[in-house]
């Protein structure tokens, strides 16, 4: 009786692996669709170290979903503020830039406290596919004396506040094909688009300059980029236990035969 080595067999499969991995589909873009968005204003730092507690602070929720948060003691009347309103459907692919919100900066003369760093919660609800995810923004913001001479931001007196987003949370991502995606800020802008094919068309900025005794209006633009792939169990691994199966019947067969 003629008896055939698995080894010969894990020998055809490595083949065969090879051979797949030369012939794979070449890469595409992914797509995406995004529902909606909302937004959550969850901490604050203060200047004089106070957070969301303090008697200063106030958070709601305005006209539709425009959500905002509040500061300082009132110079006149009315608290500084920052809303965030969300979006609607949109779709657009990997790496494509989209508006993903509203940035206003209700920017009233107020006394201290005011807002050193303000962080903001964003949930985008994807349809295709079907995840909700949250990422974390961080501003910065600089409230400056109305009375500089010059002022920072290069305006005149009375100076204009800055705002600014140095920090994203990009511990926050998704699995879609195959691969980890998040959200990257790409920058505020005054232009009102739902999708951007070429950046050259708006004007972005990394810095938000916002006037006082005004209400300031910018919107955010980011884009979905590509992380590293999904881990997935290794092919050799599973060789292995076919080694060792296939080895005990070979050695059972040819000890029966003896």
């Amino acid at each position: 009786m003629k008896y055939t080595s698995v080894f010969g067999i894990v020998t055809s499969l490595s083949v065969i692996g090879a051979s797949a991995a030369l012939t794979a589909a070449p890469t595409h873009a992914a797509t995406f669709r995004i529902g909606d968005s909302d937004g959550d204003w969850t901490d604050i730092l203060l200047s004089n170290g106070g957070g969301l507690n303090d008697p200063t602070v106030v958070t709601g929720t305005a006209s539709g979903n425009e959500r905002y948060i509040g500061w300082g003691n009132p110079a006149d009347t009315y608290k500084s503020y920052y809303s965030y309103t969300g979006i609607g459907t949109v779709d657009i692919e990997e790496d494509q830039i989209f508006k993903f919100g509203t940035f206003r900066h209700y920017n009233n003369p107020i006394f201290n406290p005011t807002a050193v760093e303000v962080t903001l919660d964003i949930t985008l609800n994807f349809d295709i596919p079907n995840v909700t995810e949250t990422f974390q923004f961080t501003f910065d913001h600089f409230e400056t004396p109305n009375n500089l001479n010059p002022c920072p931001a290069g305006d005149t007196q009375p100076c204009a506040d800055i705002v600014s987003v140095p920090t994203i949370n990009t511990t926050n991502t998704f699995v879609y094909d195959g691969h980890e995606y998040s959200l990257q800020f790409v920058g505020f802008s005054p232009d009102d688009s739902p999708t951007v094919n070429d950046p050259n068309d708006i004007e972005l900025s990394d810095l938000f300059i916002s006037d006082e005794y005004r209400i300031n209006t910018a919107f955010l633009y980011g884009k979905i980029t590509k992380g590293d792939p999904v881990a997935v169990p290794e092919p050799t691994s599973m060789l292995g236990v076919m080694i060792a199966a296939g080895g005990g019947f070979w050695l059972k067969r040819k000890r029966d035969c003896q």
